[in-house]
């Protein structure tokens, strides 16, 4: 239906998404009623003067829709579209209801018979481009106090708008010698989307006066949810310091908001986005201590997000009990390609009703059911490396004493956070340099028995790379032959054979000189010349033994994390 009037009409849009409001629960008031923390409120009916009512949101929307309409910015011949869009009251710490400032909105509006309003909702028909816009400026309004005129020009053309209202409702408070007063201060902002310029402003205050109240009213009446937040009110009692209470009150506020979300997410879980509100902390000292009240805001962003985590646990749950029994049927296979996809998901996931431990017990379990000692060996030493719990340590030491000895080459694994290591062997005797294909074999043959990927890159490096990187520390070429073999590690081993020595038969004539390449840091992360042997046709095995056993397994350090 369309109301039209012979001078001017015009389409008004509410672009707020509406969302349930969620109050706190709280028990109904008669005169007294304790609250968990033991603090007692006592019904103050003087704080129901200082909040807004009917009247006060019909006087917001009258004087709004007086000032739009004599302000003359905008032709007013039913040829252009007015879309509300956010209206933040972030800064002000009293219960304001943005649906029934809406409603009254429509009300004077639709009464006017100049005006129609509709919502935006309908307008964007669930388009995924105008709505996410939408929600940037929606957050660069509570945040930034602005928003991008870019932002405002790209949502006009893609909801087919023309001007866009955007509001701020705040409040201070004083009180003096028992008196109280309030001050609500409505902000509008219009924007013109055709070239993103700020075309009207205007501001209302309604000031409540009275006798102070025992307590602020937003303890009683705290705020509900808006379109971008959820709000909380936290509560401590009996607390040793002012700053403890407040500490108390602000965690008990986080506990709610968790508890709003899921009844399985854990007490003391740390949100990211909670924060009181201006005005919003209330400490009193009683008998047994400091008692505290105070509101935050948490966005619904991040609750929808905590939401999808939630969900993401409450699947990897059922997916845990069908490992569970796959491993109890002694099909392991299905088992551990259940527990791998729990593992990918599990950082992501909340509410899980199991360990990371048990994952990675059992499929150390699972292996070693296979007969596969080593990739048991590899999910029990992660269990061990990632707990600091007694329980799961000894647990886990009792299985590993069971496996097999590992092999001389393992602990290398770890340290090298499982990339594929990069073997780079070469022998020189004065000033010809060649690949060793002894040494590449000898050194190929521990990575296997320690079920560690390599790669030769002998072949893919010349000569002079090799020694530059030995010689003089340049590993630019090094780390380029790295890169096209995705090796995450180099080892660099360089067999130097003094040739006069050689001949001369000395009991010593080789050097061995390495170099740990570790390719994301592009650093040298060990190295040493010291080895010292004789060049005989065991040398290559006798050289892999003591760089091992000797140098990398007892002071070769774990590669960076990144």
């Amino acid at each position: 239906m369309r109301y039209n009037h012979p001078i001017f009409s015009a389409i008004v849009i509410a672009t707020t998404i509406l969302i349930q409001h969620e109050a706190i629960s709280r028990p109904a008031r008669s005169q007294s009623v304790p609250l968990q923390t033991g603090i007692e409120i006592r019904e103050d009916p003087r704080a129901k003067t200082f909040g807004f009512d009917v009247a006060d949101y019909s006087e917001i929307a009258k004087t709004f829709f007086q000032s739009l309409v004599q302000s003359q910015r905008f032709p007013l011949d039913g040829s252009k579209v007015l879309a509300l869009g956010p209206v933040s009251t972030q800064q002000c710490p009293y219960r304001i209801d943005i649906r029934t400032l809406q409603e009254e909105l429509q009300t004077v509006l639709h009464q006017s018979g100049k005006l129609q309003f509709t919502f935006a909702i309908d307008a964007m028909k669930d388009e995924s481009a105008p709505m996410a816009r939408y929600k940037i400026m929606q957050l660069q309004w509570e945040k930034e106090s602005s928003i991008d005129s870019e932002d405002i020009v790209t949502f006009g053309r893609l909801a087919s708008v023309d001007y866009l209202l955007f509001g701020r409702i705040s409040a201070y408070t004083t009180v003096q010698n028992n008196h109280q007063e309030i001050t609500y201060i409505c902000n509008w902002k219009l924007g013109e989307c055709e070239k993103g310029l700020l075309e009207w402003t205007d501001q209302k205050k309604i000031t409540k006066a009275g006798p102070a109240p025992l307590w602020p009213i937003w303890i009683d009446a705290p705020k509900v949810d808006d379109s971008v937040y959820t709000y909380a009110l936290g509560q401590a009692s009996d607390q040793p310091s002012p700053e403890a209470a407040r500490k108390a009150a602000q965690e008990d506020a986080v506990d709610r908001i968790l508890s709003s979300i899921h009844s399985n997410l854990p007490k003391g879980l740390g949100l990211r986005g909670v924060e009181i509100l201006p005005d919003s902390i209330h400490i009193t000292e009683g008998s047994n201590g400091y008692d505290a009240f105070l509101q935050v805001s948490f966005p619904l962003s991040a609750k929808a997000k905590l939401l999808e985590s939630v969900d993401l646990g409450e699947l990897l749950n059922a997916s845990w009990a069908k490992a569970q029994s796959a491993f109890h049927q002694g099909n392991f296979t299905e088992a551990q390609q259940i527990l791998v996809s729990i593992l990918d998901a599990y950082p992501s996931a909340l509410g899980a009703t199991f360990s990371i431990e048990e994952i990675r017990m059992m499929m150390g379990d699972a292996h070693r059911a296979q007969k596969n000692p080593l990739e048991a060996r590899k999910w029990y030493s992660d269990l061990a490396m990632g707990t600091q719990d007694p329980d799961w340590q000894e647990a886990v030491q009792q299985r590993l004493a069971q496996l097999p000895e590992a092999p001389r080459f393992w602990p290398m694994r770890d340290r090298f956070k499982g990339r594929r290591l990069g073997l780079v062997c070469w022998i020189r005797e004065g000033e010809i340099a060649r690949r060793s294909a002894d040494l590449t074999s000898a050194l190929a043959r521990d990575c296997r028995e320690a079920n560690l990927e390599y790669v030769d890159l002998s072949s893919d490096l010349s000569m002079q790379s090799v020694l530059d990187s030995i010689d003089l520390l340049d590993v630019t070429d090094m780390l380029r032959a790295a890169a096209n073999r995705q090796a995450g590690v180099v080892l660099i081993v360089l067999l130097d054979i003094d040739l006069e020595k050689k001949r001369s038969d000395a009991l010593i004539d080789t050097r061995v000189r390495f170099r740990v390449l570790d390719t994301t840091s592009g650093e040298i992360i060990y190295m040493n010349d010291g080895i010292k042997e004789k060049s005989t046709s065991t040398l290559p095995a006798r050289a892999t033994t003591i760089l091992i056993r000797n140098y990398l397994v007892p002071h070769c350090p774990a590669v960076n994390i990144q």
